[in-house]
């Protein structure tokens, strides 16, 4: 089959490892499309596809399309499945960084579609808006979307207070009061003072 012959080709330089690596993703973007639509599209010139061709014996881009049409009822993506937490390693081409980008992206925001619902998205509304004063507790890189979120909620006139170092989130947490709302960014439960922050606060709902 076409799909397991692209799989296994050797001595593919860069650019036609590209090309073999949107071929496989994209088949039916091959079907529809004329080489220079493709070469734009997979970021290699048109001279990459023919040269693939020729090391597929193919005598165009029509036998590529035959063989594709003819595997394509059968085909089931062969790639390796993506490690979430390293979605990029370095022997990577530059389409496969992409490609693997796009799917990290898609998947968390399937995850987020599918843990939450409109019943939720009110909750979350009405506590919000209910809420004098808004704290967010978190550490290392989620102090960025942290601030970045304080700073959306300020420009319509909320107060959103972002202790960064612990000293300053214990503080702030033991002055917190019930009209205050603290939201807690972790991963899995773990930091510091989580649990400490956690356990002074009256938890309204908690997910994951």
């Amino acid at each position: 089959m076409i799909f397991t012959k692209l799989k296994n080709l050797e001595q593919l330089t860069t650019s036609e490892q590209t090309l073999v690596d949107y071929i496989l993703a994209n088949p039916n973007f091959i079907l529809k499309n004329d080489p220079t639509t493709i070469s734009e599209e997979a970021f290699v010139s048109v001279s990459t596809i023919y040269r693939l061709l020729n090391k597929l014996n193919f005598n165009g881009l029509n036998d590529l399309k035959v063989q594709l049409a003819r595997g394509l009822n059968s085909y089931k993506d062969m790639s390796d499945p993506i490690d979430i937490n390293y979605p990029i390693i370095e022997e990577d081409t530059h389409y496969q960084l992409m490609r693997n980008l796009r799917s990290v992206y898609t998947e968390t925001l399937t995850d987020t579609f599918n843990l939450n619902s409109p019943v939720l998205l009110s909750q979350l509304e009405r506590v919000l808006t209910n809420a004098q004063t808004i704290e967010i507790f978190t550490s290392s890189a989620n102090i960025y979307l942290a601030k970045n979120f304080q700073f959306q909620m300020q420009e319509i006139g909320r107060n959103v207070l972002v202790p960064i170092d612990e000293y300053m989130q214990r503080l702030t947490a033991a002055n917190s009061t019930p009209d205050h709302l603290a939201i807690v960014i972790s991963f899995g439960g773990r930091g510091a003072i989580v649990q400490e922050i956690l356990g002074n606060r009256k938890i309204v709902w908690k997910e994951g």
